[in-house]
């Protein structure tokens, strides 16, 4: 019989030197013990992931974008663009860029009152924005645009290149995103966000999703995301039902894919205090994997960031030879 797996898409663990120093504060209140077996005897894939592609391959599954473009338009989407409303603040060497209805508080009212302003105000250059929901607006556009960008979950904190829009529609893009950014700063919606004390929607990441087809998944999945349990049911399984499931999947001896954002959503909105909280949780979750996996009741558990993917299998009872394991450097790159 095969043994179990288990992989864990943990968006937001992020534990590399850089971060350790710039919160080294936090370190010390939490227990970061069940990383270590990660660090000194996992296997680190030179796969490369990034936060859209796991949103795309687990949670993006179901998104009927699609068939909502045909209901509004009447027509098939020759090319899907997808706008994101954002909230951007400009700071040394550093774009922290807000996105996601967790963080900013957007309600569909607001989002459809944005979405006809750009409408109207672009009508001559034949553009057209309507909310698929709250921050996931859609753009239609008469001519076809030839360019390629970051989603908003996959651009990076520092202000590089990776930002740039590319290809030979970006300078269009890049006006736009300018022009859009003073038509959304200066709407009256955001003088009453403001008196709220909520973040100002400033900005629009335009972006498309991935083309290509998504491959079969064999294991379970435990899906709990607060940013996405609109999308589906799946999303809606409470953190404290994680265990439970786990552990009556894996004694019927069924493989386990487990994808929550409740650590980037604290990370991202600088909320410590709840990032602690949700490490602590998360803890007893890697503990109690570990302890299977010592049993060698599980074949591998992989923990999965933005980034790269560290996986651990049993160790070998008998060695010819004695392998140096590396000591503990914090393999993910920020």
């Amino acid at each position: 019989m095969i043994k179990p797996k288990v992989t864990l898409f943990l968006p937001g663990l992020h534990w590399n030197h850089q971060w350790q120093s710039n919160c080294s504060w936090l370190i010390p209140q939490v227990n970061t013990d069940c990383l270590l077996p990660f660090f000194f005897k996992g296997q680190l894939s030179s796969r490369v992931f990034s936060y859209s592609e796991l949103l795309w391959h687990y949670v993006w599954r179901d998104l009927a974008i699609n068939d909502f473009y045909r209901s509004i338009w009447k027509e098939d989407p020759i090319q899907l663009i997808i706008a994101s409303p954002v909230s951007q603040e400009l700071q040394l060497h550093k774009m922290i860029v807000r996105w996601g209805s967790e963080g900013l508080s957007l309600n569909l009212t607001e989002a459809k009152a944005f979405c006809e302003m750009l409408s109207h105000y672009y009508a001559a250059d034949g553009l057209q924005f309507f909310p698929f929901t709250q921050d996931i607006w859609l753009l239609k556009s008469n001519q076809p645009l030839v360019f390629s960008s970051l989603p908003p979950c996959d651009l990076p904190d520092l202000v590089t290149d990776e930002m740039r829009i590319q290809g030979k529609d970006a300078w269009l893009i890049e006006r736009w995103q300018s022009e859009i950014q003073m038509l959304l700063s200066s709407h009256p919606i955001n003088k009453v966000r403001s008196n709220n004390q909520l973040f100002p929607i400033n900005g629009l990441c335009l972006w498309r999703l991935p083309s290509r087809p998504l491959a079969p998944m064999s294991s379970a999945l435990l899906l709990h995301s607060k940013e996405w349990a609109w999308l589906t049911p799946q999303a809606q399984l409470k953190q404290e039902e994680i265990l439970y499931k786990l552990k009556l999947l894996l004694e019927n001896g069924q493989s386990v894919i487990i994808f929550s954002d409740a650590l980037d959503i604290a990370k991202r909105f600088y909320h410590w205090p709840l990032y602690q909280q949700q490490f602590s949780w998360w803890s007893k979750v890697l503990t109690y994997l570990l302890e299977r996996l010592e049993q060698r009741l599980l074949r591998q558990i992989t923990l999965v960031s933005p980034g790269r993917a560290l996986a651990l299998k049993p160790q070998r009872r008998f060695t010819l030879f004695h392998r140096k394991l590396p000591s503990y450097a914090g393999q993910w790159p920020r």
